[in-house]
């Protein structure tokens, strides 16, 4: 009897514990996912994944609030004219403000994001400055371009208090639409 009661309560125990977690619903984005942002490459597998969530807080986490650029590709004539006809920017760079701004209509516009990163190669410039160059696709639904943009992206960050921060990222168009 003492064993029939002892395996009941265990049984009732792990049915209580296993009912305040929803197997079917996936954990809250807001930090659950994000590595410490104590190695470049951990800040760069937050932005991909502040991306794929669209977690605009985490994304802004990623980036550098007083020294972030980012640099569209100078080759891509179309990019120019897309940026002034379209949101009459008239610059190939803009800062933090502009990029967060862009990226959480971007976030609060679209259902579904994809981006995908492949380090290439990567070096520190010193103790206190990284660089990546990573092969990116992004893949939207619905895609406010044609198709899945490739590209090469290079990403510049810094330590500062022993957290790493982007604060420029050099976009390369290979493929895809605007």
């Amino acid at each position: 009897m003492k064993k029939f009661l002892r395996n009941l309560f265990l049984f009732l125990c792990l049915v209580i514990f296993l009912s305040c977690r929803n197997p079917f619903s996936p954990p809250s984005k807001k930090g659950i996912y994000y590595l410490p942002s104590d190695s470049p490459e951990q800040v760069i597998e937050n932005l991909r994944l502040a991306y794929n969530l669209r977690d605009i807080e985490a994304y802004k986490k990623c980036l550098h609030k007083d020294s972030f650029k980012f640099y569209f590709d100078y080759s891509d004539e179309e990019i120019g004219e897309i940026l002034e006809s379209r949101w009459g920017i008239d610059s190939m760079i803009w800062g933090w403000s502009e990029e967060v701004l862009s990226t959480e209509v971007l976030f609060s516009n679209v259902e579904w994001i994809n981006l995908f990163l492949l380090k290439e190669y990567s070096f520190y410039v010193d103790s206190e400055h990284w660089v990546g160059i990573y092969w990116y696709d992004l893949d939207i639904e619905p895609s406010p371009v044609s198709g899945v943009v490739e590209g090469r992206a290079r990403f510049t960050l810094k330590k500062e208090n022993s957290n790493w921060f982007i604060i420029k990222w050099e976009d390369f168009v290979i493929s895809g639409g605007y």
